[in-house]
Formats: structure tokens, C-alpha cells, sequence
């Protein structure tokens, strides 16, 4: 569900335009803020706007996802997971109250995935607390 949004969410930054269906319903598409859609809307006034660094937020989340889905048990990747869910939920929090304070706008689509990267957040938090603590000597 994540992975289908972020990639929706791609293809709207990138290409611009909506599929014909979803795009005319405003409760389904991104705002049209542009700056906020790259780089968490901080590249651009700090790097420029053809750093390679202000990529599509999208983007970001579907590397994000991949990882999720791809890395194995064990407290190494544990704690990459718990690291990247993290930094995926304060990025959920700037992004909500831009949307939402800054922009005065409501997107159906932002707003499940910022759910679905808390509800990740909390799945890595019970998984690391429940990963087996190295013995110490």
C-alpha cells in the first residue's frame, strides 16, 4: 500500500500530471507546491534546484519501502530499520504541517502514508525491543 503510493506520488512530481481519474479528485492528489514535492522543500533553497540531492520526495520513499521489505532478521539490519523509520517519521511530521499549516491543503495520499510510516515506526520500535540483548562480559 506504502510502495503504491510513493509510486503515485512519483509519477505526479515527475511527470506533472495525474491519471485522468485520480488527478481530478483533490482529495487524492499532492498539492500542486512543487518546492515542497523535492527534497522535503529544504534543497532547494539551501543547495539549488538542480542539486542532485533535491530529488521527488516519492523517490525517497520508495527507497525507503524497498528497504523495509528487504532487509533480513538480526540487530544489524534491526537497527537500520529503527534508524530509517525514524528519520521517516520526523520527515512525516514536517511534510504533515507544511500540508496542513503551511499549505492549508489535504491530500488522502500524504496522508496514509505518513500513517503507514508511523505504523512502521512503531512495528521497527517492537521488533528492536524485542531482539535479543548481546551479552556483556
Amino acid at each position: 500500500m506504502g510502495l503504491g503510493g510513493v509510486v503515485y506520488a512519483v509519477g505526479v512530481v515527475c511527470g506533472g500530471a495525474c491519471p485522468r481519474g485520480l488527478g481530478a479528485c483533490p482529495w487524492l492528489t499532492p498539492p500542486p507546491a512543487v518546492r515542497w514535492g523535492r527534497g522535503l522543500g529544504l534543497v532547494e533553497p539551501l543547495l539549488g534546484k538542480e542539486s542532485p540531492l533535491n530529488v521527488p520526495n516519492g523517490a525517497i520513499g520508495l527507497l525507503f519501502y524497498l528497504l523495509q521489505g528487504r532487509l533480513f532478521p538480526g540487530r544489524g539490519p534491526a537497527a537500520v530499520l529503527l534508524g530509517t523509520s525514524l528519520a521517516s517519521g520526523a520527515a512525516s511530521l514536517w511534510l504533515g504541517g507544511v500540508l496542513a499549516f503551511g499549505l492549508r491543503d489535504l491530500c488522502l495520499v500524504c496522508i496514509t502514508t505518513y500513517g503507514l510510516n508511523g505504523l512502521l515506526l512503531l512495528l521497527n520500535l517492537r521488533r528492536w525491543r524485542r531482539l535479543p540483548r548481546p551479552k556483556t562480559q
